[in-house]
């Protein structure tokens, strides 16, 4: 419960020291060649925050035991859970990361047989 105050207030502190270290660091410097390699460390930070987010997410939903899931299942779930997602932002349509990927866990434990899920934990994370 307490990180639901402390973690905005981190980023927040956060941000505030990475754009004051960034900004004095590249200071002189050309903003052309500013622009382009922080093109190239937004990949790499876009990359760390969706690791972050999914390793956080998922926690919610895989920790769950809502079925048992392989290796092959976590692809199917990880790839249907984006593509949803995927679609939901095209949409216009702001969506829950957790219900989504509850949705696909479900979706692929009820592939195998129904009773495989346990809908009860589904229903009450949904």
């Amino acid at each position: 419960m307490l990180f639901i105050f402390v973690a905005p207030v981190l980023g927040m502190a956060l941000g505030v020291l990475f754009i004051t270290a960034t900004i004095w660091i590249v200071r002189g410097k050309h903003p052309a060649r500013i622009d382009e390699a922080a093109c190239r460390l937004q990949l790499l930070s876009a990359a760390l925050c969706s690791l972050g987010h999914g390793g956080n997410d998922a926690q919610k939903t895989m920790g769950q035991r809502i079925t048992k899931l392989r290796p092959i299942d976590g692809f199917c779930v990880e790839s249907a859970s984006a593509i949803s997602i995927f679609f939901a932002t095209h949409a216009g349509a702001p969506v829950s990361t957790t219900h989504v990927i509850t949705g696909a866990v479900s979706g692929v434990g009820a592939a195998k047989r129904m009773s495989a899920v346990r809908w009860g934990v589904t229903l009450k994370i949904v």
